[in-house]
Protein backbone atom coordinates (compact mmCIF):
# COMPACT_ATOMS: atom_id res chain seq x y z
CA UNK A 1 0.00 0.00 0.00
CA UNK A 2 1.49 3.21 -0.87
CA UNK A 3 1.67 6.28 1.51
CA UNK A 4 -1.11 8.28 -0.59
CA UNK A 5 -3.86 5.02 -0.39
CA UNK A 6 -6.48 5.31 2.38
CA UNK A 7 -6.48 2.34 5.13
CA UNK A 8 -8.72 1.39 7.75
CA UNK A 9 -7.88 4.33 10.14
CA UNK A 10 -8.76 6.88 7.22
CA UNK A 11 -11.87 5.76 6.51
CA UNK A 12 -14.70 6.94 8.19
CA UNK A 13 -16.36 6.69 11.39
CA UNK A 14 -17.79 3.00 11.97
CA UNK A 15 -21.21 2.38 12.50
CA UNK A 16 -23.38 1.29 15.21
CA UNK A 17 -26.83 -0.23 15.38
CA UNK A 18 -28.40 -0.22 18.16
CA UNK A 19 -32.53 -1.58 18.28
CA UNK A 20 -34.56 -1.18 21.44
CA UNK A 21 -38.64 -0.48 21.74
CA UNK A 22 -39.78 2.09 23.04
CA UNK A 23 -43.53 3.52 23.11
CA UNK A 24 -44.31 0.90 20.90
CA UNK A 25 -42.10 1.33 18.07
CA UNK A 26 -39.06 -0.47 17.31
CA UNK A 27 -36.67 2.03 17.26
CA UNK A 28 -32.88 2.06 15.49
CA UNK A 29 -30.54 4.10 16.72
CA UNK A 30 -27.50 4.49 13.92
CA UNK A 31 -24.33 6.11 14.51
CA UNK A 32 -20.98 6.78 12.17
CA UNK A 33 -21.07 6.86 8.04
CA UNK A 34 -23.54 4.46 6.20
CA UNK A 35 -21.36 3.87 3.03
CA UNK A 36 -20.58 0.99 0.59
CA UNK A 37 -18.13 -0.46 3.75
CA UNK A 38 -20.77 -0.63 6.46
CA UNK A 39 -24.25 -0.77 4.70
CA UNK A 40 -23.84 -4.82 4.62
CA UNK A 41 -23.79 -4.26 8.38
CA UNK A 42 -26.77 -2.22 8.60
CA UNK A 43 -28.74 -4.46 6.11
CA UNK A 44 -27.94 -7.42 8.50
CA UNK A 45 -29.19 -5.97 11.73
CA UNK A 46 -32.33 -4.03 10.40
CA UNK A 47 -33.55 -7.25 8.75
CA UNK A 48 -32.34 -9.17 12.21
CA UNK A 49 -34.07 -6.62 14.43
CA UNK A 50 -36.96 -6.26 12.54
CA UNK A 51 -40.38 -6.74 13.93
CA UNK A 52 -42.97 -9.94 12.42
CA UNK A 53 -45.71 -7.89 13.98
CA UNK A 54 -47.59 -4.36 13.28
CA UNK A 55 -45.16 -2.46 14.86
CA UNK A 56 -43.85 0.88 13.67
CA UNK A 57 -40.13 1.27 13.10
CA UNK A 58 -38.12 4.56 13.44
CA UNK A 59 -34.72 4.46 11.52
CA UNK A 60 -32.59 7.67 14.43
CA UNK A 61 -30.07 8.66 11.84
CA UNK A 62 -29.23 11.89 14.05
CA UNK A 63 -25.57 10.55 14.54
CA UNK A 64 -25.40 9.37 11.31
CA UNK A 65 -22.25 12.01 9.56
CA UNK A 66 -22.54 10.54 6.14
CA UNK A 67 -24.98 8.18 3.49
CA UNK A 68 -24.51 7.18 0.17
CA UNK A 69 -26.36 5.25 -2.13
CA UNK A 70 -25.35 1.83 -0.31
CA UNK A 71 -26.70 2.82 2.83
CA UNK A 72 -29.93 3.71 1.01
CA UNK A 73 -30.86 0.66 -0.49
CA UNK A 74 -30.01 -1.03 2.74
CA UNK A 75 -32.79 1.45 4.29
CA UNK A 76 -34.99 0.81 1.19
CA UNK A 77 -34.68 -3.11 2.01
CA UNK A 78 -35.83 -2.27 5.69
CA UNK A 79 -38.77 -0.31 4.20
CA UNK A 80 -39.62 -3.13 2.00
CA UNK A 81 -40.49 -5.67 4.73
CA UNK A 82 -42.15 -3.18 7.21
CA UNK A 83 -44.67 -1.95 4.76
CA UNK A 84 -46.41 -4.59 4.95
CA UNK A 85 -47.63 -4.79 8.29
CA UNK A 86 -46.56 -1.33 10.04
CA UNK A 87 -45.21 2.26 9.14
CA UNK A 88 -41.14 2.98 8.45
CA UNK A 89 -40.31 6.38 9.79
CA UNK A 90 -36.80 8.18 9.44
CA UNK A 91 -35.94 10.98 11.78
CA UNK A 92 -32.91 13.24 12.74
CA UNK A 93 -31.04 13.42 9.52
CA UNK A 94 -28.50 15.89 9.11
CA UNK A 95 -28.63 18.14 6.21
CA UNK A 96 -26.16 16.09 4.21
CA UNK A 97 -27.85 13.02 4.83
CA UNK A 98 -31.47 14.70 4.39
CA UNK A 99 -30.09 16.03 1.17
CA UNK A 100 -29.53 12.25 -0.29
CA UNK A 101 -33.02 11.69 0.79
CA UNK A 102 -34.42 13.90 -0.73
CA UNK A 103 -32.72 14.09 -4.36
CA UNK A 104 -33.68 10.43 -4.43
CA UNK A 105 -37.25 10.66 -3.83
CA UNK A 106 -37.24 8.94 -0.81
CA UNK A 107 -38.75 12.08 1.05
CA UNK A 108 -42.05 10.63 -0.98
CA UNK A 109 -41.63 7.32 0.47
CA UNK A 110 -40.53 7.04 3.73
CA UNK A 111 -42.18 8.74 6.49
CA UNK A 112 -39.23 11.67 7.65
CA UNK A 113 -39.57 13.43 10.65
CA UNK A 114 -36.93 16.35 12.29
CA UNK A 115 -36.39 14.27 15.46
CA UNK A 116 -36.98 10.82 17.14
CA UNK A 117 -39.43 12.67 19.55
CA UNK A 118 -41.80 13.76 16.44
CA UNK A 119 -41.50 10.32 15.13
CA UNK A 120 -42.50 8.50 17.85
CA UNK A 121 -45.50 11.07 18.29
CA UNK A 122 -46.85 10.61 14.59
Amino acid sequence: MSADQPHDADLGAPLTVTREEQEGHVLFALAGDIDVETSRLLRSELLAGLPTGDEQVVIDLSAVDFMDSSGLGALVGAWKVVREHGTFRVAGANPVVHRVLTITGMENVFEIHPDVETALRS
